[in-house]
């Protein structure tokens, strides 16, 4: 049994032809044509083989076999998963990304697990511009 249908087009007009149930013609509803339907299997044999060939060389480019197998148990394992907060999408990044953008709409997105356990500073030392010195004289501090 056949895993995909077919649509034929009618040759003269390029519309969908219909076939009804007890004849032996399909039939264009726009241009009025018949066509005998060994003769449009004929005509469109050439363009089922090469639907076919094209397929055939769509899902080996998806094999995974041959293109390296699966994920083993330690990359995926490296693996962190997330949802983007913005789009719903599904996120997947190594162990060491803190922070990504979406792929898919750009947003910016944090991974907060990666943030457990880090150290927290003590203080952090303000710092502050004032017009003597303009923008260059915090260099000289330092």
């Amino acid at each position: 049994m056949a895993e995909t249908s077919v649509s034929y087009k009618c040759p003269r007009c390029g519309a969908p032809l219909s076939f009804l149930p007890g004849r032996d013609t399909v039939s264009c509803e726009y241009c009025g044509t018949e066509f005998e339907i060994a003769a449009i299997e004929a005509m469109f044999a050439r363009e089922q083989e090469a639907a076919r060939r094209a397929a055939e060389t769509r899902e080996a480019e998806f094999d995974t076999a041959a293109a390296g197998g699966e994920w083993s148990p330690e990359e995926s394992g490296a693996m962190v998963m997330q949802t983007c907060s913005a789009c719903g999408a599904e996120l997947v990044s190594d162990g060491n990304t803190m922070a990504t953008e979406c792929a898919y709409c750009g947003s910016p997105n944090m991974i907060p697990a990666k943030f457990e356990g880090m150290v927290k500073p003590d203080f952090i030392l303000p710092f502050k511009e004032d017009e003597e010195r303009g923008a260059g004289g915090a260099a000289g501090l330092l």
